[in-house]
C-alpha cells in the first residue's frame, strides 16, 4: 500500500467527549463548512489545495498518528476507548482518511469519525467497515437557515444522515446549540425526531472560548455579543427536546 501523507493540526492525547471511554483525537487540516460558532477557525485553510498557510498544521504519515495513539492503548482498553478523527472535515482528504482509519482497525483500535457529514455515497461505503462510530453533526433543521449559518446548505449532509441510519451504523447525533442563531422550536422538534433512528444525541452549548483563536488569525468573530450557554438553560432545552419526541438526550 502506497503510503499516503494527511495535513493534521493537532493531536490530543486523554480526550473524554469525543466518543465512549478515553481516546486520542486526530484533528485534520481543512473544512468546507463556516459555521459561526466554530472554536476552530486554524482548521479552515486548505494549504495542500490553494497554498495557504494555517498555524500549526503539519504533514503526517498513519503510521507517525499511529505511533501517538499506540501509546495510550492501555486506557482504551480498560475505558473503552481509542480514536477519534475530527476536524476541520476529516473527509476533506478521503484517501488519507480511509487509509489512517483502515490501519488503526488493523490494530485493534476502536474508531469514531466525527464529521458534518457533507460526503457522499461511495465514501460512505469506503468508510462503514473501517468506523465503529459516526459522530454525526446535526447544526440546522432547514436549509436556508443551515446555509445562513454553515455557507452551505443542508441537502447532502441530510442525506449522508438518512444512509448511516439505513446502512445500521452506530451514529451518536452532536448538535450544537446557540441561542439567537438556531435555537427555536423546529429544530428542537427535528432534534427530538432524529433522536429516534440513532444510537445516541448529545447536546452541545455554545461557548465563546474560541474567540482568542479569531484574533490571532485577524477573523472577524462572527458571535461577538453571544454568551456562552448556561447549564441552566441548556437542561430547559434538553428538557423541550425530551417533551417533544420521548427520547432520552445527553448533553455534553
Amino acid at each position: 500500500m502506497t503510503k499516503l501523507t494527511g495535513v493534521i493540526f493537532d493531536i490530543q492525547r486523554s480526550a473524554m467527549h469525543d466518543g465512549p471511554g478515553i481516546r486520542t483525537t486526530v484533528f485534520f487540516q481543512g473544512c468546507p463548512l463556516r459555521c459561526r460558532w466554530c472554536h476552530n477557525p486554524e482548521s479552515w485553510a486548505r494549504p495542500w489545495l490553494k497554498g495557504q498557510s494555517a498555524p500549526k498544521s503539519r504533514s503526517a504519515t498513519a503510521d507517525e498518528i499511529l505511533e501517538v495513539v499506540e501509546l495510550d492503548r492501555a486506557f482504551y482498553e480498560r475505558s473503552g476507548g481509542g480514536l477519534t478523527v475530527s476536524g476541520g472535515e476529516p473527509t476533506a482528504q478521503p484517501e488519507f482518511l480511509v487509509q489512517l482509519l483502515t490501519e488503526a482497525k488493523s490494530l485493534g483500535f476502536h474508531t469514531c469519525l466525527d464529521t458534518t457529514g457533507l460526503f457522499g455515497s461511495s465514501l460512505l461505503a469506503r468508510l462503514f467497515p473501517i468506523t465503529d462510530v459516526f459522530l454525526l453533526d446535526y447544526k440546522a433543521s432547514s436549509s436556508v437557515e443551515h446555509q445562513e449559518l454553515t455557507g452551505v446548505d443542508n441537502r447532502a449532509i441530510a442525506a449522508t444522515r438518512k444512509r448511516l441510519v439505513a446502512t445500521g451504523a452506530n451514529v451518536i447525533l452532536r448538535c450544537p446549540l446557540i441561542d439567537g442563531a438556531n435555537v427555536n422550536g423546529r429544530h428542537l422538534s427535528e432534534i427530538a425526531r432524529i433522536s429516534r433512528q440513532v444510537a445516541q444525541t448529545q447536546l452541545l452549548p455554545y461557548h465563546s472560548l474560541g474567540r482568542h483563536k479569531y484574533e490571532a488569525l485577524g477573523i472577524r468573530v462572527p458571535l461577538a455579543g453571544v454568551p456562552s450557554m448556561s447549564s441552566d438553560r441548556l437542561d430547559e432545552l434538553r428538557d423541550a427536546i425530551v417533551l417533544r419526541g420521548g427520547v432520552r438526550v445527553e448533553v455534553g
